[in-house]
């Protein structure tokens, strides 16, 4: 079926509203509220101006940014200070998890290799390790492999 033979679907309200072709127009702004505006930026630009042009009268500039630099280099040596400590700490803790987690896994096959010696008696100790190697042996892999064919 190709693109010109499929059925076109019955268009909803919406999508005949979103892809009209005629756009709603925004309301007029009143005149009143435009001039309101303009006046209010001009104040508000020509008292940053002024404020602006007080300012080197009263602060050298060339200080200020210098100081501010110095800040910022010393606040970056900081951050970066911060975090090595706080890899270090993360390094010291995931090192943590790792042995608690060898120290369990190890107690745990501990605690089974006790619990098979001491469940057996000797007789199936000496019957595990001899089925043990006749299971693992190449011959009776080749057995296992001929019963199952």
């Amino acid at each position: 079926m190709t693109l010109k033979n499929m059925p076109r679907l019955p268009r909803t309200q919406r999508e005949l509203r979103v892809f009209s072709k005629n756009k709603r127009h925004s309301r007029r702004v009143p005149v009143w509220r435009l001039f309101l505006e303009s006046v209010l930026l001009l104040m508000v630009g020509s008292g940053l101006l002024a404020g602006l042009s007080w300012l080197p009268s009263k602060v050298d500039a060339i200080v200020v940014v210098s100081e501010a630099i110095a800040d910022l280099i010393r606040g970056l040596s900081q951050l970066l200070e911060a975090f090595l400590g706080l890899s270090a700490v993360i390094l010291i803790a995931a090192l943590l998890v790792l042995a608690l987690l060898a120290l369990l896994s190890g107690l745990i096959r501990l605690i089974r290799t006790f619990s098979v010696v001491f469940k057996s008696s000797p007789r199936r100790q000496s019957q595990y390790s001899s089925e043990a190697s006749k299971r693992n042996s190449r011959s009776a892999r080749t057995r296992r492999l001929r019963k199952m064919l």
